[in-house]
């Protein structure tokens, strides 16, 4: 495995219909291969329904449409999944989803596992499960308090609910810090790189840490797999 790779074995059923219904809200393309064939044969389709309680997935035609000359209900197929939070890769059972001649749709079995592969610099983990707190310096001494929403090994996105200045892509903060109840404390120089506008006095603002020192990577790297953990079993 590549060491700038992360590998997330997920194996909870909750977890693993929050990743598919992410497939499907970023209408992802699944690329679809017979498991162990020695041909390069693939077949591409998007999810149209996550059904879990029916065990299966529903989805889009497939294309090349000849599919079922190559793939039988009885069949392994391997499976793969870009989405934002990473690539996913997972096996399963394919076949039409009714009887008709030509059904345009089929039924892809739900998961047991699924892996999901993401490089170690961009990926991201959510906080939302946990209590936290975010302080922003800026230079004129305005302190903006806030809380984190995700994190990486290269920044964060905090919430800032309350904001009277503006903040600009680009803007060096000498004093950022993080606060994750019994997980992480970080304080260091950040810059800004994205503001979102949530409402008229609150913003998403998107932190880019700069100048971090070995030790500090090291929790970042902690608090993330500690997340990350929390996460699935939940």
């Amino acid at each position: 495995m590549d060491t700038n790779e992360i590998v997330t074995h997920v194996v909870s059923q909750a977890a693993i219909a929050r990743c598919l219904n992410s497939a499907l809200k970023q209408n992802s393309t699944l690329q679809i291969t017979p498991t162990g064939a020695e041909s390069t044969k693939a077949f591409h389709s998007s999810i149209l329904r996550v059904e879990e309680e029916k065990n299966q997935l529903v989805l889009h035609q497939l294309l090349p449409g000849n599919w079922q000359e190559f793939i039988q209900p009885t069949d392994s197929v391997d499976i793969t999944c870009h989405i934002e939070q990473g690539t996913l890769t997972f096996s399963g059972s394919l076949s039409p989803l009714d009887d008709t001649e030509d059904s345009l749709y089929s039924r892809l079995s739900f998961p047991q596992q699924l892996y999901r592969k993401q490089m170690r610099s961009s990926f991201r983990v959510s906080v939302m499960k946990c209590r936290s707190q975010s302080v922003l310096h800026l230079e004129d001494e305005t302190e903006l308090l806030g809380s984190c929403r995700d994190l990486s090994m290269s920044g964060a996105r905090f919430f800032i609910p309350k904001i009277d200045t503006q903040l600009t892509e680009g803007q060096e903060i000498e004093d950022c810090r993080v606060h994750i109840a019994d997980i992480l404390d970080l304080s260091c120089k950040a810059k800004i790189c994205h503001v979102e506008k949530t409402s008229e006095n609150s913003v998403l603002s998107g932190i880019s840490f700069q100048d971090l020192e070995p030790a500090q990577l090291n929790a970042l790297q902690s608090a993330i797999s500690r997340l990350e953990r929390l996460n699935i079993a939940n």
